[in-house]
């Protein structure tokens, strides 16, 4: 199974570790931070995005008033990261806010233009449709990709009836098809499922690891069964994704960027499907897991 199986380049591996290392420093120095400080912080320009993602974890769990003002003041910050962070965060409550979105989605910019139109989506803002409807018939694919995934956090049969209606009509090439079936696996369609499910049988790729975890929203116990399967037949590109793609899932794995990742990765995927063959088994399983890696950490 590991025989031809390569870890990630090394860099990546050091690149994430620096990465969790000024997290963690950062959660460090704001562990008892007031609000007040929290807030100098987060507008502060010069300090490292860590910094003001931290001081603004703080904020949020204070429910601090001040936060809507902060989130439309982000938008306007020399540094984009950091609004497009915490997009999810985003409410339309206030008509300013909602205003200075509907202005980012006419903006040139792909990603700035899809982010500000995913928050208004995610409130079922009708008014954008008409706005988005044409990005899916750019011929640069991140608009219709952006396009595609505004219309998948909509929750009305407009939005609904526009993505079955693409995916009726065969729009797109084979790349917009599986992105589109992804977005129509969600809400049912079974014909986008059966899609999905012969892309990740595949297992060449990165697309076969997004088709699988999308199976395994709908169909946990089908989901599980196609991960298994790239671990056994797919390609390298497809295997490593598949590893950091159950880490990120299935919870965190100590060697994700090593040799050892795919045997971790392949056991979690194996106690997942048994502790839904038998749910009592699941806090055994899970306890036992833990202990593995506790081992392992304690090896170095």
């Amino acid at each position: 199974m590991t025989a031809d199986y390569e870890a990630p380049d090394p860099q990546i591996a050091e690149f994430v570790d620096r990465m969790n290392q000024e997290c963690r420093r950062q959660s460090a120095r704001l562990k008892n931070a007031t609000p007040d400080q929290a807030w100098l912080i987060a507008v502060d320009t010069t300090e490292s995005q860590a910094a003001r993602m931290e001081a603004l974890l703080i904020l949020f769990r204070h429910r601090d008033p001040r936060v809507p003002a902060l989130q439309l003041q982000l938008l306007d910050d020399p540094d984009q990261r950091i609004w497009k962070s915490i997009f999810s965060t985003y409410r339309t409550d206030s008509p300013q806010l909602r205003s200075a979105l509907h202005q980012r989605v006419l903006a040139s910019d792909v990603q700035t233009a899809s982010y500000a139109a995913i928050i208004l989506a995610r409130f079922n803002d009708e008014s954008l449709l008409p706005v988005i409807q044409p990005w899916l018939h750019e011929t640069e694919r991140e608009w219709r990709t952006a396009a595609i995934a505004t219309l998948g956090h909509f929750k009305s049969a407009g939005a609904q009836s526009i993505l079955t209606t693409l995916w009726d009509e065969g729009w797109g090439d084979e790349e917009d098809r599986r992105d589109l079936a992804t977005k129509l696996t969600a809400a049912g369609n079974l014909a986008a499922r059966d899609h999905l499910t012969s892309v990740a049988t595949a297992a060449n790729g990165l697309w076969s690891v997004a088709c699988a975890t999308q199976i395994y929203f709908v169909d946990p116990r089908a989901g599980l069964k196609l991960m298994l399967h790239i671990f056994e037949s797919g390609d390298l590109e497809a295997k490593q994704g598949m590893v950091g793609q159950v880490s990120s899932l299935l919870g965190h794995l100590p060697h994700v960027y090593t040799y050892e990742g795919l045997v971790e990765a392949r056991q979690r995927v194996e106690q997942e499907l048994a502790s839904l063959d038998n749910p009592n088994e699941r806090d055994t399983i899970s306890k036992t897991l833990e202990l593995q890696i506790a081992a392992r950490k304690a090896k170095g």
